[in-house]
């Protein structure tokens, strides 16, 4: 979740001063920002379609498309912060979307794709270690679908279940169209494990 720069505490800092921080904030990290958040989108949907090309159907490349398919729907969830944050598009449907969905399953996008290079790394070691098998399988569509199918189903059980908790740090206020931090969000223990197995993956 992102910051309201609106609601911080400035000290020894003028109206004037904050205005000026307040409009470097919008164009630097929501304007630019969603930029960037949709060149991204739109590179990674164009290398989606070349790898999925004829020429392109190997199991590594599937993988990597699955990768790409991970980074833009965590694009997206960004998007979605930054309309809230940055934007100020604070209806009750981003209010939701922010709390609900745009948080949790960003973390979860973040951490399938950490996990997905991890399969990537994988599976070029094996086939090392393994060429004839490597170009046996490559031969067969049906195989290289079912090992990718494998390795995502892993990668997509762990990250659900790694980021659990996501889904209940923050709650929707919908009279005020804001987020709040729940208890578990607020809570030392929580925050403190968290923090170490964030640092650690």
């Amino acid at each position: 979740m992102g910051p309201d720069i609106n609601n911080c505490n400035f000290t020894e800092i003028t109206e004037a001063e904050k205005d000026i921080l307040v409009a470097l904030y919008f164009w630097a990290n929501g304007v630019v920002g969603a930029s960037i958040v949709l060149a991204g989108v739109v590179m990674n949907l164009i290398a989606i379609l070349i790898l999925r090309s004829e020429n392109m159907k190997q199991g590594f490349n599937y993988l990597v498309s699955c990768l790409l398919i991970i980074n833009t729907v965590f694009l997206v969830m960004q998007l979605f912060g930054i309309c809230y944050w940055d934007f100020g598009l604070r209806y009750k449907f981003n209010t939701w979307t922010q709390a609900y969905l745009a948080y949790p399953f960003g973390k979860i996008c973040l951490t399938a794709a950490i996990f997905t290079t991890v399969c990537l790394a994988h599976q070029r070691y094996t086939n090392t270690l393994n060429p004839t098998e490597f170009l046996a399988l490559n031969k067969d569509k049906d195989a290289k679908r079912s090992e990718t199918m494998r390795y995502m189903l892993y990668v997509i059980v762990l990250s659900i279940l790694v980021n659990i908790p996501r889904f209940f740090c923050y709650m929707a206020d919908f009279e005020e169209n804001t987020t709040e931090k729940t208890l578990l969000k607020t809570n030392y223990h929580f925050v403190v494990l968290y923090n170490l197995y964030n640092y650690f993956y």
